[in-house]
């Protein structure tokens, strides 16, 4: 439905919460959950590719101290649910590209999850976001779709699926941030094992993030049938 245009990314991502909220993930997949927190590597649940669309399930761990560098994405829809540990995570509005590897951007999130607790992108909502595990490692659920978008946001060059890095840490006077894009390994070499406590961020960019978020259950909610 979501390639055809029959529904909308909005409806969607709404509709994915709803599903995830009745079937209980902790429930739901609790073998891959143990198995995904033993292992260092994600653990891919469905991949299914249709022409140029991608749709991708999985499991991935987070170790204590590990930060995924700050990243942009390219045509991606995606819903994630931390489902153990605690993630410190900010998120980030683009807001026009200032010249070939600059970004604008808005800080419109910064705050630490627990399990249950969602966080979502797309091309033009919260696309660019950046994250580490706190107090011990952390396993998060994601399901993303890539190729849906009917329009993207303009780069120098089309990315691909992969990730675009980009260094957020530097702000103007009204807290906008002017971000750098960079290559992997200097996303690596600056944030890779960082916490994002050791990138302060200024009063006036945190005088615009939003709070609140999505928190879902992760045991089964659905209401057994009764017999009469």
């Amino acid at each position: 439905a979501l390639r055809c245009g029959q529904i909308s990314r909005i409806d969607y991502q709404k509709s994915l919460l709803e599903l995830l909220g009745r079937e209980g993930l902790e429930e739901a997949l609790a073998p891959e959950i143990a198995e995904a927190m033993a292992s260092h590597a994600q653990l891919e649940l469905l991949r299914r590719h249709v022409n140029e669309c991608r749709h991708t399930v999985l499991l991935y761990r987070v170790d204590e101290s590990e930060a995924h560098p700050p990243h942009e994405h390219f045509n991606m829809i995606s819903t994630q649910v931390v489902v153990r540990g605690s993630i410190h995570l900010r998120e980030y509005q683009r807001v026009d590209r200032e010249d070939g590897d600059h970004v604008r951007m808005r800080l419109v999130r910064d705050a630490l999850l627990g399990p249950g607790d969602v966080f979502e992108a797309s091309e033009w909502e919260r696309n660019v976001h950046w994250f580490s595990a706190e107090g011990g490692p952390a396993l998060i659920f994601n399901i993303n779709a890539r190729g849906y978008e009917p329009s993207t946001f303009p780069n120098a060059h089309e990315p691909g699926f992969g990730r675009l890095y980009v260094d957020p840490t530097r702000y103007d006077h009204e807290g906008l941030v002017h971000g750098e894009e960079i290559s992997p390994q200097v996303a690596k070499e600056r944030f890779g094992m960082r916490p994002l406590s050791a990138f302060p961020v200024p009063e006036k960019a945190l005088a615009r993030t939003e709070t609140g978020g999505t928190t879902l259950c992760l045991k089964q909610t659905r209401v057994p049938l009764q017999v009469l």
